[in-house]
C-alpha cells in the first residue's frame, strides 16, 4: 500500500520558527530548524512510503536542494496576480531571521531522506494539489502537513487527509464540515463568497462567514450561487440576494482566486522515501542542538 505524506515546507518552516523561541546561546538562528525536527517526528510516525516537502518558489533560496518542476507558461501566482492584482498584497515581510533558515530546513529535510520540490513563479498549494490528485488515482492514502486551512479542499478525497499543524488534529471529509459548514470540496465557493483575508481575497461584500455557509447549503453548487446572482432566481432573503447581485464579480473573480490551479508534477514514484544520511543528520543534531 502507497502511504504518501505531503508537507508544506512553508507552513511547517513559519510555525516552526514562530512556535520555537530562539535559545540565547545560539550563535546563529536555527530555532526554525529546531521546531521542524520535531515536528517530523509526527510525519515520521505515520511511517510513509512516500513524502514530500512542497516549497513555495518566492521563498525558495538560490541554493535549493531539490527538484525544480518546470512549468509550462506562466506560474500560477503570476495567473493570480494578472485576475487581481491585489492578491496577496498586503502580507507582512518574514523575518530575515527566518527566510535565513529556509536553506538549512531544505537541507534537514535531504538529510532525512524527504525530497523537496517547487515550481517557478507557482505556488505550493496548486503542486500539493497536483501530487495529491495524482495520490489518489493511484489509490494511495494521503496525509497533508500544513497550517494552512486551504488544503481542506482537499479533504474532498476519501483516502486524504489534513494534519493541520496548528492544533495537530487530523482533519478528513467528514470533519472539515465542523470547520466550514459546507463540504470540502465546496470550500473555494465558501472563499468565494466570503473572502479571505490573509490571502487578500475580498468576497462578496457584507456576505461574510455565516452567510457564506448558509447560501452554499441553500443554493448548493456554483451554477446555482450564478443563476441567483444573475437574477435568474429568487431563493436568498432580498437582502442578501441583492448583496449577491451587486457582488457578482467579486464573487466570480474571488472563486478563480481560490480554486486550485493543475500543474505538471512528477509521478508518485518519484517521491518514494529514501534512506537517512546518518552521518550529514548526526552533524545537523549537533549543529543545531536538535535534540536539545
Amino acid at each position: 500500500m502507497i502511504k504518501i505524506a505531503i508537507i508544506d515546507g512553508n507552513s511547517l518552516h513559519t510555525t516552526a520558527f514562530f512556535s520555537s523561541p530562539a535559545v540565547a546561546d545560539d550563535t546563529r538562528p536555527c530555532n526554525a530548524v529546531r521546531g521542524v525536527y520535531r515536528m517530523l517526528a509526527a510525519v515520521l510516525e505515520w511511517d510513509p512510503t512516500h513524502i514530500v516537502c512542497v516549497w513555495d518558489a518566492h521563498d525558495t533560496p538560490k541554493d535549493f536542494c531539490g527538484i525544480e518542476v518546470f512549468s509550462r507558461g506562466r506560474g500560477t501566482r503570476a495567473h493570480r496576480r494578472a485576475v487581481y492584482e491585489y492578491y496577496k498584497d498586503d502580507r507582512s515581510a518574514l523575518p530575515d531571521s527566518l527566510l535565513e533558515q529556509i536553506p538549512e530546513t531544505m537541507k534537514l529535510f535531504k538529510v532525512m531522506g524527504i525530497k523537496s520540490v517547487y515550481q517557478k513563479d507557482t505556488e505550493g498549494d496548486d503542486i500539493i494539489s497536483e501530487i495529491t490528485c495524482n495520490a489518489v488515482a493511484a489509490d494511495a492514502d494521503v496525509v497533508i502537513y500544513t497550517g494552512d486551512k486551504d488544503m481542506f479542499a482537499l479533504c474532498q478525497y476519501p483516502k486524504v487527509k489534513v494534519h493541520y499543524i496548528r492544533n495537530h488534529i487530523n482533519y478528513d471529509v467528514d470533519s472539515v464540515v465542523d470547520v466550514f459548514r459546507v463540504s470540502a470540496e465546496q470550500i473555494p465557493l465558501f472563499k468565494g463568497l466570503a473572502g479571505d483575508a490573509s490571502d487578500n481575497i475580498p468576497g462578496v461584500y457584507g456576505i461574510g462567514k455565516k452567510g457564506a455557509a448558509d447560501i452554499i447549503n441553500l443554493l448548493g453548487d456554483y451554477e446555482g450561487i450564478i443563476k441567483e446572482a444573475n437574477d435568474l432566481t429568487h431563493l436568498l432573503p432580498a437582502k442578501i440576494h441583492e448583496r449577491l447581485v451587486s457582488g457578482y464579480d467579486d464573487f466570480v473573480m474571488s472563486y478563480e482566486l481560490a480554486s486550485f490551479i493543475p500543474v505538471a508534477v512528477p509521478a508518485v514514484d518519484t517521491w518514494l522515501r529514501e534512506q537517512v544520511v546518518y552521518s550529514e543528520l548526526k552533524e545537523c543534531i549537533s549543529k543545531y542542538n536538535l535534540d536539545g
